[in-house]
């Protein structure tokens, strides 16, 4: 499997809530284990790769407890702006893995693909800071639900874009050979 598809695996399993009896069926740690294992085989080609290992290795910790029945419900009923906090590790993950993934596309020569990457991690930014701004007026109402859309819109784009660019060579891991 290449890196980025292994990735995006991964995000999608993060992406994805499938609930029996309250336990989440796809727990985000796999998710995460999986998008450690493409960050770790690109790891040569990242230029910021410690950072991004370090927050997906954050965002995979935050996540067990979570998957626990019950819990993330509680964090967000007793306080939304905690519920917040805690995603902010996968957010940093998003920015700091798809600016650097944008590098090397620009790097590369790839421009079209280094300017959709670049929707990646703004859209990330923008995701991180929407509840901050949105969570002291209202923690309901529409406004946070089409902050929700945006943040599910982001998320699916993360995916899509790292099962289309997973045969790029400058997305394979380092020393890999040439595919079409």
């Amino acid at each position: 499997m290449k890196p980025l598809q292994a990735t995006g695996c991964g995000l999608l399993l993060i992406l994805l809530n499938v609930t029996l009896g309250g336990f989440d069926l796809l727990p985000d740690l796999i998710g995460w284990a999986l998008v450690l294992l493409g960050v770790v085989a690109m790891r040569a080609r990242l230029p910021t790769a410690t950072p991004v290992l370090a927050a997906a290795a954050t965002a995979g910790v935050v996540s067990v407890p979570l998957w626990l029945p019950g819990v993330a419900e509680s964090v967000a009923d007793a306080d939304p702006a905690l519920a917040w906090a805690l995603s902010l590790p996968q957010v940093v993950f998003a920015v700091l893995f798809f600016r650097a993934l944008e590098q090397l596309a620009q790097d590369a020569g790839n421009h079209d693909a280094a300017g959709w990457l670049r929707i990646c991690w703004v859209g990330a930014v923008i995701v991180g800071v929407l509840p901050a701004v949105l969570l002291p007026f209202a923690a309901s109402g529409p406004l946070v639900g089409l902050a929700g859309v945006f943040s599910l819109l982001v998320g699916v784009l993360q995916v899509v874009l790292c099962f289309a660019y997973a045969g790029r060579s400058w997305a394979r891991r380092a020393g890999a050979p040439a595919t079409r």
